[in-house]
């Protein structure tokens, strides 16, 4: 006779049968989703990417971004504060939601860039080759910066990926928004910018 402690045991140590279904993805990103929205709600975690304690303060909606320069995958730089509305978005190759927005997200720099849409899309800590590699078979049409040392995500108070940021003209954050993007919410997200 075995009791029901026994038998639940038994079948969760078996994960021979054990799938990953659209249900489990689907939670798993709404989970990731609100964890981000919160913690962009809240300011953040400044330590949140692993030992950046000691990193400034993460700004918030209102705040103005940081004024600082970007370098881009081309070797080139942009500065936050350039006076053009723009699209900020932190993402990373091996994320599954930051490779689906893309499509959507380079839809809008191309859509928007000639009423002044600027869309800069800053990966976290991968290597030129693993991004170049990624990207060269899509042909982007927005600028992509490099974040190695994920300061920029620890100034923004980036707790997950993806996440992005609507940037006014004069460099104040608009809005946010943690996690996958749709093209209604691009739309929500440029309309208070342009």
């Amino acid at each position: 006779m075995t009791n029901r402690f026994e038998v639940a045991t038994r079948e969760t140590d078996d994960l021979g049968d054990w799938r990953l279904t659209r249900r489990h993805v689907f939670i798993g990103t709404g989970l990731a989703t609100i964890a981000g929205a919160l913690a962009v709600a809240f300011g953040g975690a400044p330590d949140a990417w692993g030992g950046l304690a000691d990193a400034e303060p993460p700004v918030r909606l209102g705040d103005p971004v940081p004024d600082r320069a970007i370098t881009l995958l081309d070797g080139s730089t942009v500065r936050l504060r350039d006076g053009e509305p723009r699209l900020l978005n932190f993402w990373a190759t091996w994320c599954p939601p930051c490779r689906a927005e893309i499509p959507e997200i380079d839809h809008y720099a191309r859509a928007r860039g000639p009423d002044g849409l600027r869309v800069l899309a800053v990966n976290l800590a991968e290597d030129v080759v693993t991004i170049e590699r990624y990207l060269r078979p899509l042909g982007v049409s927005f600028s992509v910066g490099l974040d190695p040392e994920r300061s920029l995500a620890a100034n923004f108070g980036v707790a997950g990926l993806p996440t992005s940021y609507a940037i006014d003209r004069a460099g104040v954050i608009r809005r946010a928004h943690a996690g996958p993007m749709s093209r209604a919410t691009i739309e929500s997200l440029i309309a208070v910018i342009l």
